[in-house]
């Protein structure tokens, strides 16, 4: 068992819809970046839409096409610090766009990617994005990790497929804007139970100089055990989420009452049946 530091960043969300908005929250995220990996973690996770946030729509497709420009810089970075760095940008590809998720491994090397398989309305309908079809974990240095994008924490499907593939770590970048910071919590919790594996949420949080407000982002970026404890959070502010955890962790408790402890994952599997979830 290994024990590991892994970070979420969470950089400001934009207060209108401009180029000037989109360059200082990107600016703020590089910051908080640099700043966790001097730490040295071993994961660091950045928010859905990280290259175009806050842009508008003509510039936000203009910026998924030069992609690779970024790209490269986190490769760098992954490389100088020794660090997996999970980028999700909204990328542009043979005349589709995508919003595609990318595991940097800790030689700067492309370990995979994720497109989004489940996009919501906007995305489909106002954004012309292109669905993934592929829910897939990915092999890395310390166990098996997977992804999944914003809205699709509310589909249990994406989570019982991923944990027949028993990943370590979930990675949820998001931009989540119209649920509660409660309701976003009890999923996290029960998402990270149901798969038996840690929850890495990234999104965006408000401003340090401006109070936080109901109606604003709620930020949680946030580090959640297999137990559904919440090891780490960014709160409402902009700033980052880090944490110790033990890769592989298995989860033990009594199989029932007056039974011997045993792995979770091992007798949910034994005790799954499959013939009743068509």
């Amino acid at each position: 068992m290994s024990e590991i530091l892994v970070a979420a960043i969470q950089p400001p969300f934009p207060r209108e819809i401009s180029q000037q908005e989109h360059e200082y929250i990107f600016e703020r995220g590089m910051l908080h970046l640099q700043n966790v990996l001097q730490y040295r973690p071993s994961f660091v996770l950045l928010p859905e839409y990280f290259n175009v946030f806050g842009l508008p729509k003509e510039k936000m497709y203009k910026q998924a096409e030069h992609w690779k420009l970024l790209y490269d810089k986190i490769t760098q970075l992954s490389k100088q610090y020794k660090c997996y760095i999970i980028l999700p940008m909204i990328i542009e590809n043979n005349g589709q766009l995508f919003n595609r998720t990318f595991v940097i491994n800790d030689e700067g090397l492309e370990t995979g990617f994720y497109d989004k398989t489940h996009l919501t309305i906007s995305e489909r309908d106002k954004l012309n994005l292109t669905a993934g079809n592929e829910l897939k974990c990915f092999q890395t240095g310390y166990g098996k990790v997977a992804i999944a994008v914003c809205y699709e924490i509310y589909f249990p499907q994406i989570f019982s497929t991923l944990w027949k593939q028993s990943p370590e770590i979930i990675f949820q970048p998001s931009l989540q804007r119209s649920e509660h910071e409660l309701a976003s919590e009890v999923l996290l919790k029960a998402r990270a139970m149901d798969v038996q594996a840690y929850i890495m949420r990234s999104s965006f949080g408000q401003r340090i100089e401006q109070a936080w407000t109901k109606d604003k982002m709620f930020g949680q970026s946030c580090i959640v055990h297999p137990d559904g404890t919440i090891l780490a959070n960014a709160g409402h502010y902009e700033g980052f989420a880090i944490a110790s955890i033990q890769l592989p962790f298995v989860w033990k408790k009594p199989r029932c009452s007056g039974w011997p402890e045993v792995a979770v994952r091992k007798y949910l599997m034994d005790d799954s049946r499959g013939e009743l979830y068509q």
